[in-house]
């Protein structure tokens, strides 16, 4: 099906999607992040659960605070640097550290960027028919992809939301 441009509907629908993704994409770095301080405070409840157990961490791990505790990129396991021991037991899910690089991916690659800047392009013409051509259909469609990228990433951690469903413009399916 051939695009020469969209109406004031279609066009609505396309900022909306953009901006669903945009907001997917911030949910996505903020769940990391989130990963992050969980495992953190598991770890420090764990280690000072009680004064002696407090005490012993300090004196053996070096782990005063949630500062303290450094996760490996690549194994996910869980550590200090501060203390006579290091590793503290504590580990990221298989799924966890797979959502983890997925995160730092998306943060080394133009995929933000791209959107956003697509973003402020096309809200120019968000009151008037679009006129489009092959370019801004692939442009669109591949923000459709990271989209799904980001929602798949979410889903294996059990964190995605319906509410960033894409809506279907008059004339595609996404």
């Amino acid at each position: 099906m051939k695009y020469t441009h969209l109406s004031i509907d279609d066009t609505n629908i396309w900022l909306d999607n953009i901006i669903k993704t945009l907001e997917l994409i911030k949910l996505t770095l903020q769940k990391t992040t989130d990963i992050e301080i969980n495992i953190k405070k598991e770890i420090l409840n764990y280690y000072h659960r009680n004064n002696y157990s407090t005490f012993i961490s300090k004196l053996i791990y070096g782990l005063y605070d949630i500062e303290d505790i450094c996760i490996g990129y690549s194994t996910g396991i869980c550590f200090t640097v501060n203390g006579l021991k290091n590793d503290l037991n504590f580990r990221l899910s298989d799924e966890e550290q797979d959502f983890r690089r997925f995160c730092d991916n998306i943060m080394d690659t133009d995929k933000i960027t791209f959107v956003i800047e697509l973003n402020q392009t096309w809200s120019t013409y968000a009151d008037k028919p679009f006129e489009i051509n092959e370019t801004d259909v692939l442009n669109y469609i591949r923000v459709m992809k990271i989209h799904d990228l980001c929602k798949n990433a979410l889903l294996s951690i059990g964190a995605y939301n319906e509410t960033y469903d894409l809506v279907e413009d008059s004339r595609s399916s996404c």
